[in-house]
């Protein structure tokens, strides 16, 4: 009898901890729900996104694995942490979020799925949650350790456009008790941002078609001497419940005179009269940098190209041949003394390259947020 009361006592303490192994693993929701995400902002609801060298920005997230597979879906990394009594602990490490289905508004995120494995559940004893999302990044480049002190903070490391474009977006997001947006089983929405700055060029023919020899023979425009390696830190600003991030980029390597990999040396490109080139913009990604000169480095964009010449004294047609630099500081707001002086993250710039042969080089550029136009900007105007 001894026995048999010892054996039952084993069988119902196997029992015991089969559950309580259940409730560590989540399989019982043992405080708050599940924590779900929904990601997007009014930054990625352009209807036409742009293309870039690697292919285009991302603009939306609308490929879902209920209708292209899970190899193809779109998805994020996502790190968090908790608070409870001052204490902080990791909750995410860089886990996968994907986007399983659309919802019933393939035009609306806010009812997207998206999915991870192993669900993490909310702790009510929580004070409050940070959460830190990549996409764009690969996550061999982010380094984060949500359970560290003071702000959660994350870094990419040894960005080099010049060997692999991709467009990186940050979202944070605070969950915090006793605001309105308390701790819960809402859905916490990551509200992405573009951190990197994007430049295009276009080749305007201004000659008119009235004179000889009216074309332009582009060979290539390219950026030289600026940074072309660094490390990217981003950091959560306090603890409001969508803090902005603050964005640090270093400058370990520029590009000196390397050419043909930031900007196009495709050419040789006929530009007739009243035309340009590219006929559509593309876009290089670019680390977001200071433009004067630096270290005895000067940014700059270069130009090549060729026009014919008739020799006043021959009245035979000669090949001239324009190569210059143009210092990226010297370009100016419209109507203002300010110089464009750096390239800010999330931003756009638009060089336009106006060439009137017998009548110089202007050079402008628009200057506009991802979505909305911030500044026109023209500038420096080149004899030649």
């Amino acid at each position: 009898m001894f026995n048999r009361i010892i054996r039952i006592a084993a069988a119902l303490a196997g029992c015991i901890l089969l559950m309580t192994g259940c409730i560590w693993n989540g399989s019982l929701d043992p405080d708050g729900g599940a924590i779900r995400f929904s990601a997007g902002s009014l930054l990625l609801q352009d209807a036409t996104p742009p293309a870039t060298k690697s292919g285009t920005f991302k603009n939306t997230f609308n490929q879902a694995s209920d209708d292209v597979g899970a190899a193809d879906a779109d998805y994020f990394f996502i790190w968090g942490r908790k608070i409870v009594s001052g204490v902080s602990s990791s909750v995410f490490t860089g886990d996968k979020v994907t986007l399983k289905n659309l919802g019933s508004n393939a035009n609306d995120p806010s009812d997207d799925v998206w999915t991870y494995s192993n669900d993490r559940f909310w702790d009510t004893g929580a004070s409050f949650y940070d959460f830190l999302a990549f996409s764009g990044a690969p996550l061999s480049a982010i380094s984060c350790n949500p359970a560290s002190g003071g702000s959660l903070t994350a870094t990419v490391k040894d960005y080099d456009p010049t060997e692999n474009q991709y467009d990186i977006l940050v979202a944070f997001c605070q969950r915090a008790k006793g605001n309105a947006d308390e701790i819960s089983t809402a859905t916490v929405h990551m509200p992405f941002q573009h951190v990197l700055s994007a430049v295009s060029v276009t080749i305007y023919n201004d000659t008119p078609s009235s004179l000889p020899n009216p074309n332009i023979t582009l060979n290539a425009f390219t950026f030289r001497n600026i940074v072309t390696n660094s490390d990217g830190t981003f950091s959560q600003d306090g603890h409001s419940l969508a803090a902005p991030t603050t964005t640090t980029w270093s400058s370990k390597g520029h590009n000196g005179l390397i050419t043909g990999v930031l900007g196009d040396s495709s050419g040789p490109h006929t530009i007739n009269p009243a035309s340009h080139y590219p006929d559509t913009e593309i876009w290089d990604l670019m680390i977001p940098q200071e433009l004067e000169p630096s270290g005895g480095y000067t940014p700059q964009l270069y130009l090549d190209y060729e026009y014919k010449h008739i020799n006043p004294y021959t009245e035979a047609a000669e090949t001239v041949y324009a190569q210059f630099g143009i210092n990226l500081e010297e370009i100016h707001v419209r109507n203002s003394d300010d110089f464009i002086t750096r390239w800010e993250p999330g931003k756009k710039y638009t060089y336009e390259i106006h060439i009137r042969l017998g009548g110089g080089v202007n050079v402008t550029v628009n200057v506009t947020d991802w979505e909305d136009v911030i500044a026109e900007t023209p500038g420096v105007i080149i004899t030649q």
